[in-house]
């Protein structure tokens, strides 16, 4: 401090000092117990954790268990049980992998009821699972249905030559007051949330110059009520409004654009990026105005409903 008073260690990362994360760093006692400070240098979780991760949207994982791994030049921690806390060091939930041998199984879940109780909840992974790449058993808490809840998010790992992502998940249910499975999110690639539009959206890419896209909406029940299959063959489903299997470009791609009146965007999945190409230049969009557009496109999935 300014009288020179050493306060705590800095936990290393990197060959240095531990980086500044929403406002918090991780600090070590002298046990090499683990804890957090801000950029004041005040302690504000005292250090009590074998080991923590940096705080990433207001989350931090923590543990009591496992140890360091090596991996060439990285250095990873490895457990299989872990603890979610929020920025004042509140415990949100705590996971346990599940093993048979050495093969993961699926992972036991207990979280906080609003009660005060401890309820629980058992995973079981698809048998697939085997076959993901970049697997590694975990949870994540994200608001998957836009209530300003925590929802519960179980990746899934990677698949394919064109690594695409899964993840399972459980929503919070605030009638019940606990979670419930999210139907078929799991069949969703590259789940990505989009909160302005308040949907899910899914991409992938079939070739070279052919990508995927779909736009999934909550039913009344505010489950993801999407039939089987829905990415690869857009099947109609009861609960989906009509028309859906259409789609436009988002409007905010050519907002600021010039067109031809009565020209416009409409077309079937998968979207063949030539024929982009050629819309634009029929609107005789000049080089610089391509590219916004298909940055924007590569970077925002652009699907609206008609």
């Amino acid at each position: 401090n300014d009288a020179g008073k050493e306060l705590f260690y800095v936990f290393k990362c990197d060959n240095g000092p531990d980086y500044l994360k929403e406002g918090l760093f991780r600090m070590m006692d002298e046990q090499e117990r683990i804890g957090f400070a801000d950029s004041s240098g005040n302690v504000v979780i005292h250090p009590q954790f074998l080991y923590a991760t940096p705080f990433a949207n207001g989350h931090a994982y923590v543990t009591e268990h496992g140890g360091e791994s090596n991996e060439r030049e990285h250095t990873s921690w490895q457990s299989d049980e872990w603890k979610i806390i929020n920025r004042n060091g509140n415990k949100l939930l705590e996971y346990t992998v599940i093993r048979e041998d050495k093969n993961v199984k699926g992972l036991f879940i207990q979280y906080s009821h609003p009660s005060g109780s401890i309820r629980s909840l058992t995973y079981t992974y698809p048998e697939d699972i085997v076959l993901a790449d970049n697997f590694h058993a975990e949870v994540t808490l994200k608001d998957l249905n836009f209530d300003g809840q925590d929802d519960i998010a179980i990746p899934l790992g990677n698949y394919g030559n064109q690594r695409i992502q899964y993840e399972d998940g459980y929503l919070w249910d605030k009638t019940q007051k606990t979670y419930v499975p999210v139907k078929q999110l799991k069949e969703i690639a590259n789940l990505r949330i989009d909160k302005e539009e308040r949907c899910l959206f899914s991409f992938s890419r079939e070739s070279a110059a052919s990508y995927h896209y779909e736009r999934y909406e909550y039913g009344k029940s505010n489950s993801c009520e999407i039939s089987a299959g829905a990415c690869q063959d857009r099947r109609t489903h009861p609960d989906l409004p009509s028309g859906r299997r259409k789609a436009s470009l988002h409007r905010e791609a050519l907002s600021e654009r010039k067109r031809n009146e009565g020209s416009s965007f409409i077309g079937s999945y998968p979207r063949n990026f030539s024929l982009l190409v050629e819309d634009c230049a029929k609107m005789n969009f000049g080089q610089h105005q391509l590219r916004e557009c298909f940055v924007f496109l590569l970077n925002k999935t652009f699907i609206h409903p008609i």
